[in-house]
């Protein structure tokens, strides 16, 4: 009997791991979604450039990135819905994801039929 108890206990943390190294890269999985927690721009150097990335932290995903581009209009109206996502405690749903990156979310304050107003509910964000 203490041997079937360690088993489990170790087929747990087992899967507990497995679903913890998904939480920082965005993947394609319809249950994909959460109350946002938390919004992140962190500045680093990509091939001698100096760029930010935004990053969203919701339900039970931490510092997924977004593809975005802040010094632009389809950047700014993605940190926007993000932001008022948070302020509403709103739940997000990712849509689409593209090279681990969030690509495509909707926010929504209760369920999928009940969009935020006055906000795009749905962003789509295209890389470069």
């Amino acid at each position: 009997m203490k041997l079937i108890e360690n088993i489990m206990i170790l087929l747990t943390l087992f899967i507990l791991s497995i679903s913890h190294s998904y939480a920082s890269e965005c993947h394609t999985n319809p249950n994909m979604h959460g109350k946002v927690k938390k919004l992140s721009i962190t500045n680093t150097e990509h091939r001698g450039k100096k760029i930010a990335i935004l990053s969203v932290s919701f339900g039970n995903y931490d510092n997924v990135p977004v593809y975005h581009k802040l010094n632009d209009y389809e950047g700014m109206a993605v940190l926007e819905l993000l932001g008022a996502a948070i302020s509403r405690k709103a739940t997000i749903f990712v849509n689409n994801c593209t090279e681990g990156k969030i690509s495509s979310i909707k926010a929504s304050t209760i369920g999928l039929s009940n969009p935020m107003p006055n906000i795009s509910k749905e962003d789509n964000i295209e890389s470069d």
